[in-house]
C-alpha cells in the first residue's frame, strides 16, 4: 500500500496554532506578513504574465557594471 503525504498549503500553515505561537514569539505582525505575501504573489503573477507574453526583462539592483560587482 502506498501512502501519499502532501505538503500543507500556505493557508493551512498560517492557520496553524503552532505557526501563530512562533509568529508571536518572533514578533511577526500577521497583517504585515499577509501584505508581504500578497505583494509577492502579485509581483510573481506579473512576472509570469510578462514571461509568457514573450517580454523578457532583467532588473539590476545596482547601476555598477557587473564586472565591478565581483572585484
Amino acid at each position: 500500500m502506498t501512502t501519499y503525504f502532501r505538503d500543507p498549503t500556505l493557508v493551512e500553515l498560517l492557520n496553524d496554532p503552532l505557526t501563530h505561537a512562533v509568529m508571536q514569539a518572533d514578533h511577526v505582525n500577521p497583517q504585515e506578513l499577509e501584505n508581504l505575501l500578497r505583494d509577492l504573489a502579485r509581483r510573481r503573477s506579473d512576472s509570469l504574465a510578462n514571461a509568457s507574453s514573450g517580454q523578457r526583462f532583467c532588473q539590476r539592483r545596482s547601476s555598477a557594471p557587473l564586472y565591478r560587482a565581483f572585484v
